[in-house]
């Protein structure tokens, strides 16, 4: 006999069901909340963007859907067809179009009653007449719908109302979808991919046909331009993906693709040998709405309020901003949007007279030639350092005891290293404090025995003694209001009467102080005469005859200054030579230059990835170097160089984070 317990029965199940009446108010409780809260949390939160209101409106499109279609249930369908529905909705639709019309006609600069001129009469009849034509479209529509049950005219205008929205949704999607789906004018997007790509794509096929009959064309494309040409050239068997390091080699490549963000790299390699096309590549909408008192100015004042009313709605409506930039003055466009990305596409100029329509240009091609291909010197780097955790280094001096000084811009530190490269002091770490840096660039050494540095965006220069104790500084920031106001010093040197001359990059000047930091006299000035300087970098001073000779960056020239007994002249420019290189205006990539014991003039050209030689009087001797991220002797970028006064120059590499010791050819 089985004596266990019996098994417990299982508790009954109660459910609770809600009548259909109480789940339709909790759902739309629910959808309405949703589109409150969402309101408020945007406007606290969000990014301000127009796409956002996706997110607050989706659940009021629920909602609209539900009451719409109750409407529609209630309407007797019969009864309209009956009595003349079709025609009263032909007369509500040309009292909202001619209602409407008059209204825009306020804000579209034909306001109606301005004057006795001919046109203004006619804008101002025009304008009445259409007041005329909604005022009897309406009473038309009253009577049409007079005999009608009580509710109905009422339920056939809320209905006509939403489908004159649903017609104007169905029109702006079509729009969205196949006429402005390949321009940045719909806010309905944010980051937009514009329409230069396929651009560009156009002219690369069409390139690539009239030179090869197909798609054998050799191009390159970089980091940025990746996307989307990665896809749009997967069929190109030529192409070259070089990313952000172009190299001479692409000098073979009558296509090139660059970004934005690589202009100044590109420049050196395609020199004056290729014509340029610049597209949009990404775009995100015009973005006035950020700037709120933008349009308090246009709307508080009576003249402008009208137009931009009526230049708002253009683009809202018609997504035409036309308009919007004639009220605001500015220029409107896929082309003109901020921010915004754009790239080049560069076409060899051989390339571009070969598929000129009307044959080649009368006088040939002149391809710019490198002057100093033929100067080439083979060097082997004796000392390679890269073991110290440098971080963009840039300026280097050679030190009384064989080693140097080095500015590790990136870790904003100066470094005494011996001859070996063995780290005896340092000093830094990133702030504004006595003996702190905000990326030193340059450093001197003079034959007193102190350490001179510019401290770059400190806006400063620190002294320090040979083991790197702090001394004093002198500068702010400033645009040159006094001498010791800079902006950017970018190097430092000394004269051989012990004065401190300072690169004031920003104010495109250089600077004279004494050991101490008191101002003795400036000179340079922006411009592109003789004497004056645009971008100056890089000081060096002839150990034989006190001259002073300056990178002046963007005038792509070296320009040598002599000591004179004026002090209101203290130095004055007596000579310049040009260099065949310096085409990019990176904010990065700077020239630096030393003189040895012969007096020659050391050089660096930065994105050639070179040293350049000269003598005194700018007669070219040579070069050495060139560009190679992974061999011992190549270089990334040439930052800082220094002569050690023994046939012997240091190179910093601010790319491969490396600093080189080379024995130069007697």
């Amino acid at each position: 006999t089985d004596t266990s317990p019996p098994a417990p029965s299982a508790p009954e199940i109660v459910q609770h069901k809600l009548s259909p009446y109480y789940s339709k108010v909790i759902a739309i409780s629910m959808l309405i909340f949703f589109s409150f809260t969402s309101i408020f949390a945007y406007s606290v939160a969000g990014e301000k963007m127009p796409w956002l209101t996706v997110h607050i409106s989706w659940s009021m499109w629920l909602v609209t859907g539900w009451l719409v279609s109750r409407v529609i249930k209630r309407v007797d369908w019969k009864a309209v067809r009956t009595q003349q529905g079709a025609l009263a909705l032909v007369w509500f639709t040309l009292m909202l179009i001619t209602f409407f019309s008059a209204i825009g006609m306020i804000f579209n600069g034909n306001a109606p009653f301005q004057g006795q001129q001919t046109d203004q009469l006619t804008n101002t009849n025009l304008f009445l007449l259409m007041l005329m034509v909604a005022f009897a479209s309406g009473i038309a529509m009253i009577k049409t719908t007079r005999d009608w049950a009580k509710g109905q005219t009422l339920q056939f205008t809320v209905l006509a109302i939403f489908g004159t929205l649903a017609l104007l949704t169905a029109r702006t999607a079509f729009t969205a979808s196949y006429i402005n789906y390949d321009r940045a004018n719909e806010y309905l997007v944010y980051a937009h991919a514009a329409r230069g790509p396929k651009d560009a794509l156009e002219q690369i096929e069409d390139i690539s046909i009239r030179l090869t009959g197909g798609n054998e064309v050799k191009v390159g494309y970089d980091n940025h331009a990746m996307y989307p040409f990665w896809w749009y050239l997967r069929e190109y068997p030529n192409r070259l993906e070089y990313g952000e390091n172009p190299t001479v080699e692409l000098r073979d490549y009558p296509l090139i693709l660059v970004g934005d963000e690589n202009y100044h790299k590109i420049d050196p390699i395609v020199r004056d040998d290729y014509q340029f096309f610049e597209y949009p590549r990404m775009i995100w909408p015009n973005q006035d709405y950020f700037n709120l008192s933008f349009y308090e100015e246009f709307l508080s004042n009576s003249e402008t309020r009208s137009r931009m009313i009526y230049a708002l709605f253009q683009v809202w409506f018609n997504r035409d901003f036309k308009y919007y930039g004639e009220v605001t003055g500015q220029n409107v466009g896929d082309r003109y949007w901020n921010p915004s990305q754009s790239f080049r596409l560069y076409v060899r100029k051989d390339v571009v007279y070969q598929i000129w329509e009307y044959g080649s240009s009368p006088g040939g091609l002149d391809f710019m030639v490198d002057e100093y291909a033929q100067g080439y010197i083979p060097l082997t780097a004796e000392k390679t350092i890269n073991d110290l955790g440098f971080n963009t280094p840039r300026g280097i001096a050679s030190a009384p005891d064989g080693g140097v000084y080095l500015a590790d811009s990136g870790n904003s530190r100066v470094l005494h290293l011996d001859r070996d490269g063995i780290l005896i002091h340092q000093v830094g770490g990133e702030g504004a404090a006595a003996g702190e840096f905000n990326q030193p660039w340059g450093v001197a050494v003079d034959p007193a025995g102190y350490v001179y540095v510019a401290d770059t965006w400190n806006h400063r220069v620190q002294k320090f003694t040979l083991d790197l104790e702090y001394i004093t500084s002198w500068g702010s920031y400033g645009q040159g209001e006094t001498g010791d106001t800079f902006w950017g010093p970018r190097d430092v040197a000394i004269d051989l009467d012990g004065n401190v001359l300072v690169s004031d990059t920003g104010n495109k000047r250089i600077v004279v102080f004494d050991a101490d930091g008191n101002f003795i006299a400036q000179f340079g000035g922006g411009g592109f005469q003789l004497g004056m300087l645009e971008e100056p970098v890089g000081i060096a001073v002839s150990p034989i005859n006190n001259a002073v000779f300056v990178a002046d960056t963007w005038n792509q020239r070296i320009q040598v200054f002599e000591n004179t007994i004026s002090v209101d002249d203290f130095y004055i420019s007596t000579r310049q030579w040009e260099i065949d290189g310096w085409f990019g205006q990176s904010l990065e990539n700077k020239p630096y230059i030393s003189v040895d014991e012969l007096n020659n003039l050391l050089v660096a050209d930065p994105e050639n990835a070179r040293v350049l030689i000269f003598t005194s009087e700018g007669t070219f001797i040579g070069y050495f170097g060139e560009l190679d991220l992974v061999g011992p002797n190549g270089f990334g970028i040439i930052s800082g160089i220094s002569a050690d006064g023994q046939g012997g120059v240091w190179v910093t590499d601010s790319v491969k984070n490396e600093v080189k010791y080379f024995l130069l050819p007697r």
